[in-house]
């Protein structure tokens, strides 16, 4: 047995009427018993809370996705939002002034070096090669009457029928109809090119830009 010391808690008695103390004894017997039954149902919950609290709970297993791996070539590329300019561009101009006559290309198609873009009207250029031409073969002949004049004076001069005075104009006669064929050559070279210049050619290989080209037919 053990001895346990208890706090003597002082009462005070009154005296009074026996019906007004068994009252008042029923009063405070109801209070304290529900007192007590708040005080017990206050410490159950507080130790079903803790009981609740310290329990652990394990965690949900995660979901994974499983697949077989794939092999094949990647390609790796980085997409950028930008503009792009072509690393070469010509400007067409015509050599030769004219009416155009044809426009043998399409806005944006792919035209290789050398190709015929536009034709200009030839007629004129035409005409120009024809009439050097004629020139030429005059200045030819004229070349080769100054060759026959000189051989005859120089003849003549051996047999004392011609001066020297005229000998020497037989010579520069020769030499100015040399030099009037040479002029008419070069002014059937420039007739040619500016014949070929009525084809305006690509000058290198690529893209058309895509515009409006006017066209002015030859009646």
């Amino acid at each position: 047995m053990r001895n346990e010391s208890r706090p003597i808690i002082p009462v005070r008695l009154r005296s009074g009427p026996p019906s007004e103390r068994g009252a008042r004894s029923g009063r405070a017997a109801g209070l304290g018993g529900l007192v007590g039954l708040g005080l017990l149902l206050a410490c159950t919950g507080l130790q079903a809370c803790n009981r609740h609290e310290n329990t652990y709970a394990p965690p949900q297993p995660p979901e994974v996705t499983v697949a077989h791996p794939v092999h094949r070539p990647v390609t790796r590329y980085l997409e950028y939002t930008g503009t792009t300019e072509a690393y070469q561009t010509v400007d067409l101009r015509a050599r030769v002034p004219g009416f155009l006559d044809r426009v043998d290309f399409q806005a944006g198609a792919q035209v290789s070096e050398g190709d015929v873009l536009f034709n200009i009207d030839p007629r004129v250029y035409e005409a120009a090669v024809a009439r050097a031409a004629a020139d030429l073969e005059t200045r030819e002949a004229a070349l080769r009457l100054a060759e026959l004049t000189l051989t005859r004076t120089t003849e003549a001069i051996k047999g004392g029928a011609a001066s020297t005075q005229e000998l020497d104009r037989a010579v520069a006669e020769r030499d100015q109809a040399k030099a009037q064929v040479a002029l008419a050559e070069a002014a059937l070279q420039s007739a040619r090119l500016d014949l070929e210049f009525c084809e305006v050619k690509a000058p290198i290989a690529g893209s058309a830009p895509a515009g409006r080209q006017r066209c002015w037919r030859r009646s």
